[in-house]
């Protein structure tokens, strides 16, 4: 389950909600942002960010969630989805971000 998909069918404030709904047919999270965004530049994903990786944490143990972030270079103009993602950071400083705000959230260690 990916949230730039789910939120983009169900919208960002369901996102919770298909998670727990269907937490029998979930084997993957990533947790890509729309637009490919950081997690802290999403809103609505910041308000449901904690309730959202102790369901994952707690519904699916076994699952190690991911982050996969579009490079605009390699990814976005290289793949002609501009029209689709509009983001202009490289994904590696998205990536920074989404580290900081995972562990900043508590669910990376500190090193």
């Amino acid at each position: 389950a990916a949230v730039v998909h789910i939120a983009a069918w169900v919208g960002m404030e369901n996102v919770l909600k298909f998670f727990t709904d269907n937490a029998d047919i979930i084997g993957a999270v990533e947790y890509g942002m729309p637009n490919r965004l950081a997690m802290p530049e999403v809103p609505g994903f910041c308000k449901i960010a904690g309730r959202l990786f102790n369901h994952v944490s707690e519904s699916h143990p076994e699952i190690t969630p991911s982050v996969e972030q579009f490079d605009k270079k390699d990814v976005i103009d290289e793949f002609a989805l501009s029209g689709v993602y509009q983001n202009k950071r490289p994904g590696t400083e998205v990536l920074d971000d989404d580290v900081d705000f995972l562990r900043t959230a508590g669910f990376l260690g500190t090193t």
